[in-house]
C-alpha cells in the first residue's frame, strides 16, 4: 500500500470511529437535555484528529497530545471549570472534586430528561473525548473494531437500562450503520475472503446483539433507587419529571427571601411551553441577553392601563442551590446583585447560565405586579375572536404570544382531554372564566393528591398518555395538574405554559430591613400553569390540591373569589408543602442524617468510579495486546507459520527492538539469535516462514506455539529501562512493519 493510500485509510478510520462514537451517544440525548451534546462531539473529534499524528510521532506522545487536545477543548466551552482544575486559585469552587461530584450528584437525583448544569455538562464532555480516546486506540490504532464495538455498544444500551424507551431502537440503527462502516475501514487488508466473511457476521451480531439487548432486555431490569434515600437538597429539576425529587427530598432551607409584597411570591426557575408526543420540552431558544441589561419593561397591559402596575422587589439570599437557574418573582424586569455570566431569557423573564450556579448568590428582583379587576379579566376575548385590534394589542403582538402556547395536536383537542374540558367549561364565556372552571374543578374533591399514585399506576410522566390516565384515576402531583390544566386550556383555545419553580416560602418570624424573612425548603419544588390572556399577559393559576386557596388580587370580588388567581402571584398568606399531610415522610432526623452523609457517600463513590475508570483506560492497550497474542498462538498451535512469525516480529517490538520492513527473516532470526533468543525456537519459526513462504501450496505445519513462547522468553530487553512502560504500552500495537515473508504477499 502506498503511503497516500495508507494516509487516506487512517483518515477513513478516524472518521468512521468518530461516527461510531456520535452515533453511540445519540440515544444519551433522551436523558440528558442534550445542550451538552455539541461541545462533547467537537472534544471527541478534535482528540480522534490530532490521534492521526501517529504515522509521524510515537503513540505515547500522540496520546498526551490527544489528552491535551481534549482539556484545550474543554476549556474553550467551560473556562471556569479548568481555570479552578489546574490554577491554585483562592477559594476557587470549581476544582475536579466538586465539579465531577455534583455531576454525579444531579446524575443521582435527577429525573430523565435531565438539563445539565454547569458541572454535569463539563463532565459529560470530558466523559465523552476520554471515551472517543479509547475507542480511537483501539479501533484505529490496534485495528481492533470488534473489541471497540464492546465500550460502544456499552454506551449505547446506558440510557435504555435507566429508561427504557421504544424511541432508542430507531436511535440504534445509526449506530449499527457506524459499526459496519467502521470494520469496513479498519479491518486487516490482508484477511482472507472467507476470513472477512466471518468478520463482518461477527460484526452483524454484535450490532443486532446491542439494539436487542437495548429494547427487549433492559425493560425488564429493575431500576435502582439513589443509595442515599433522601436527594441532595441543592440539586433541583426543571424537568416535568418532578415525582423523584419531590419523592425524595428533605425539608432543607434551599434559600431566603425578603420581599414589599403582602406576601412571599412563586419564585420561577424555568418554563415548559412546546408539547409533543414525548411530552413537555423545556424552554431553551428564544431572545436572550446578559443579565445586566435587564429582562425588558413589562408594558401596561392594553385591558388594564398603567393604573393596574405597580413595582415590588425582592430580595433573594442564603441559596443553597447547584442549578444553573437564578429563582425570580413573576414579571422579573431587573435583576441587581448577581454574579456577572448570567443570561436574562426575555420570553419568559427566567435567568439562566451554562456556567453559573446559584450557589452562595445574593440579589434583588425588581418586579412588576399588574392587578386587574375581575370585569378586566373578563373582558379579555378569545385569542381567535374577530377583533384586529385591542386597546392597542396588535395583531402581530398577538400572534407572537400565542402561536408557541396553542400547539396541541388532534389528538388532545379531539379526544378525552379536550371532551373532558369542553364538559367542565361549558356555559364559561370568556377564557378567564373557563380557566377558573378547570382549576376549580381540579382542586375540587373528585381529585386527590398523592406522590405514589402515579408510579404504583404506571403514569408518572407528564406526556399525553400519562396525562389522559390522570384523568381516569384522578390522583397525582403537581405535575400532573399542572399539565392536565395547560392541556384542558389549549385544547379551548387558551394559550398555556407550565412553570417549574418553588412555591411560596414560610414565615420565619424574622425581619431584616423591616421586612419579613420567609424561609424557602428543598420540598417547595412546584410545578403550575400560566395562561395567556390578550390585553392583560400571562396570568398564574394553580390547580394543584393541598396548596392552599390562592388570594385574589382582584378589586371587585365575586362569589368565587377564593379560587381567583393574582395575576401576578398564584399564592397563599400559609400554604402548605407539596406534600399532602397523609403522605408518610421521613422523620426530619433522618432526612439530616442523610443529606450529611451523602455528600460523602458520593464524593467517594465519585472518586472510586474515576480511579477504576484510569486503571481501565491505563491497561487498555495491554488488553489489546493479550487478545492479539492469544489469537497469534491459537493459530500458531495449529501449524499457522504467518501468525506465529507476526507473534514474532511482535515480541521483537514490544521488547523494544527495531524491525527494518525490507529485513528478511532469516536476517532478522540471526540478529536475534546473536541478541540471545533460544537459537533451537528461532531457528524453527524462520525455517517455517520460509517454507510457507515458498512453498507451492499453503498446508498447515507442526506446531509452533512452543517455539513462539520460547522466542517470548528468551528475548532481551533492547534497553533496561522503561520496560514497566514498554509492558503497559505495547510498541507493537503501532509499530508493525511488514516484513518479507515471502515471494509472494501470502
Amino acid at each position: 500500500m502506498s503511503r497516500q493510500r495508507r494516509r487516506r485509510a487512517s483518515a477513513a478510520a478516524a472518521g468512521a470511529a468518530l461516527l461510531a462514537v456520535i452515533t453511540a451517544l445519540l440515544p444519551m440525548t433522551t436523558l440528558l437535555v442534550p445542550t451538552w451534546f455539541v461541545p462533547a462531539a467537537l472534544a471527541a473529534g478534535a482528540v480522534i484528529a490530532v490521534g492521526l499524528l501517529r504515522r509521524w510521532a510515537q503513540v505515547w506522545a500522540v496520546m498526551l497530545l490527544q489528552v491535551l487536545a481534549g482539556i484545550v477543548v474543554s476549556a474553550m466551552v467551560f473556562p471556569l471549570p479548568l481555570l479552578g482544575a489546574f490554577v491554585p486559585l483562592p477559594g476557587a469552587v470549581w476544582a475536579p472534586p466538586a465539579v465531577f461530584s455534583a455531576a454525579v450528584d444531579q446524575l443521582i437525583v435527577a429525573s430523565a430528561p435531565v438539563v445539565a448544569g454547569a458541572s454535569l455538562s463539563f463532565a459529560l464532555v470530558v466523559a465523552v473525548w476520554v471515551f472517543a480516546l479509547v475507542v480511537d486506540v483501539i479501533a484505529v490504532t490496534a485495528r481492533l473494531p470488534l473489541l471497540a464495538l464492546l465500550p460502544l455498544s456499552a454506551v449505547l444500551v446506558t440510557p435504555q437500562f435507566a429508561v427504557p424507551s421504544g424511541d432508542h431502537l430507531l436511535l440504534s440503527v445509526p449506530f449499527a450503520a457506524a459499526a459496519l462502516l467502521l470494520l469496513a475501514v479498519t479491518g486487516q487488508p490482508r484477511v482472507r475472503r472467507r476470513g472477512r466473511a466471518l468478520v463482518w457476521g461477527a460484526t452483524a451480531v454484535v450490532a443486532v446483539a446491542a439494539i436487542a439487548v437495548s429494547v427487549a432486555v433492559a425493560p425488564r431490569l429493575p431500576v435502582f433507587p439513589s443509595a442515599d434515600g433522601v436527594n441532595d437538597p441543592s440539586i433541583a429539576s426543571v424537568s416535568l419529571s418532578l415525582g423523584d425529587d419531590l419523592r425524595n427530598t428533605s425539608s432543607a432551607e434551599v434559600m431566603r427571601v425578603r420581599t414589599t409584597e403582602q406576601s412571599a411570591p412563586y419564585l420561577r426557575l424555568a418554563t415548559h411551553t412546546g408539547f409533543d408526543d414525548d411530552g413537555w420540552h423545556l424552554d431553551h431558544d428564544g431572545l436572550v441577553r446578559p443579565l445586566s441589561h435587564g429582562l425588558g419593561v413589562v408594558e401596561a397591559p392594553s385591558i388594564t392601563g398603567e393604573d393596574a402596575v405597580s413595582t415590588s422587589r425582592t430580595w433573594i439570599s442564603d441559596i443553597s442551590l447547584d442549578i444553573g437557574y437564578l429563582p425570580v418573582p413573576h414579571n422579573a424586569v431587573e435583576v441587581a446583585g448577581a454574579e456577572p455570566g448570567w443570561r436574562a431569557v426575555l420570553d419568559n423573564r427566567t435567568v439562566s447560565s451554562q456556567q453559573l450556579t446559584a450557589e452562595g448568590e445574593t440579589y434583588s428582583v425588581e418586579a412588576s405586579v399588574v392587578s386587574p379587576t375581575a370585569a378586566q379579566l373578563n373582558s379579555s376575548p378569545w385569542p381567535g375572536s374577530a377583533d384586529a385590534i385591542l386597546g392597542g394589542q396588535s395583531g402581530e403582538e398577538r400572534a407572537q404570544a400565542v402561536a408557541a402556547a396553542l400547539e396541541i395536536g388532534d389528538d388532545v383537542a379531539e379526544g378525552t382531554i379536550g371532551e373532558t374540558a369542553r364538559e367542565v367549561t361549558e356555559g364559561d364565556g370568556t377564557p378567564y372564566q373557563a380557566a377558573l372552571s378547570l382549576q376549580r374543578w381540579l382542586r375540587s374533591s373528585e381529585f386527590s393528591y398523592s406522590l405514589q399514585t402515579p408510579v404504583n399506576e404506571g403514569f408518572d410522566g407528564s406526556d399525553l398518555a400519562a396525562v389522559e390516565a390522570f384523568l381516569e384515576v384522578r390522583e397525582g402531583y403537581c405535575q400532573h395538574f399542572a399539565s392536565t390544566f395547560a392541556l384542558m386550556a389549549r385544547s379551548l383555545g387558551i394559550p398555556t405554559r407550565i412553570v417549574v419553580g418553588y412555591l411560596p416560602g414560610e414565615d420565619t418570624g424574622d425581619t431584616a430591613g423591616e421586612r419579613e424573612v420567609y424561609s424557602v425548603a428543598a420540598d417547595r419544588l412546584h410545578a403550575w400553569p400560566e395562561a395567556y390572556l390578550l390585553g392583560i399577559g400571562w396570568v398564574q393559576f394553580d390547580p394543584t390540591p393541598n396548596i392552599a386557596s390562592a388570594q385574589t388580587g382582584i378589586d371587585e370580588p365575586e362569589d368565587e373569589a377564593t379560587d381567583e388567581p393574582e395575576q401576578d402571584e398564584e399564592q397563599a398568606s400559609s400554604p402548605e408543602p407539596t406534600q399532602t399531610p397523609t403522605e408518610t415522610e421521613e422523620p426530619d432526623a433522618e432526612a439530616t442524617g442523610s443529606e450529611e452523609t451523602g455528600s460523602g457517600v458520593t464524593g467517594t463513590i465519585a472518586g472510586l468510579w474515576a480511579v477504576l475508570a484510569l486503571l481501565v483506560l491505563l491497561f487498555v492497550p495491554r488488553l489489546v495486546r493479550g487478545i492479539r497474542r492469544s489469537r497469534r498462538i491459537r493459530a500458531a498451535k495449529a501449524g499457522d507459520a504467518a501468525e506465529a512469525w507476526r507473534e514474532t516480529v511482535a515480541t521483537a517490538i514490544d521488547a523494544g527492538w527495531e524491525v527494518a520492513a525490507s529485513e528478511s527473516p532469516r536476517a532478522f532470526g540471526d540478529r536475534m539469535i546473536d541478541a540471545g533468543t533460544d537459537p533451537a525456537a528461532t531457528g524453527a519459526l524462520v525455517a517455517a516462514i520460509e517454507q510457507a513462504s515458498f512453498a507451492r501450496s499453503a498446508a498447515s505445519g507442526a506446531d509452533l506455539a512452543g517455539a513462539v513462547r520460547a522466542f517470548a522468553r528468551s528475548i532481551p530487553a533492547e534497553r533496561r529501562s522503561g520496560r514497566a512502560g514498554r509492558w503497559l504500552m505495547p510498541r507493537s500495537l503501532w509499530a508493525r512493519p511488514r516484513l518479507v515473508e515471502a515471494g509472494r504477499d501470502g
